[in-house]
């Protein structure tokens, strides 16, 4: 579920996994856990967004919400890249991140 990635030295993430068996909700604030102190850090984290059908907002407050409102939008999404993510999904993170004034 999470490795780092050689090149950028960057924890990933492979969120299809940590979303199994998982409330939306439950699995926000997971991501959160496994990130913050990266983010903290201001380390890199990659997610893999492979068989992850949707990001509804409950998934997403709890853990880009919570980072954005603690870290501020620029900083997150300098930190954050993504990997097998569809046009949709891309779409749906620009339009989240950009709700936030910070």
């Amino acid at each position: 579920m999470w490795q780092k990635d050689n090149d950028m030295e960057a924890l990933t993430i492979r969120l299809s996994e940590l979303m199994d068996n998982t409330s939306l909700v439950r699995s926000g604030e997971n991501l959160y856990d496994a990130i913050v102190g990266h983010i903290t850090r201001q380390e890199p984290v990659k997610i893999d967004m492979a068989d992850v059908p949707a990001l509804p907002t409950v998934f997403m407050n709890p853990v880009f919400g919570r980072l954005i409102l603690q870290h501020g939008k620029r900083n997150v999404a300098s930190l954050l890249t993504f990997s097998n993510i569809m046009r949709s999904q891309l779409t749906r993170f620009k339009d989240y991140f950009n709700s936030f004034d910070n």
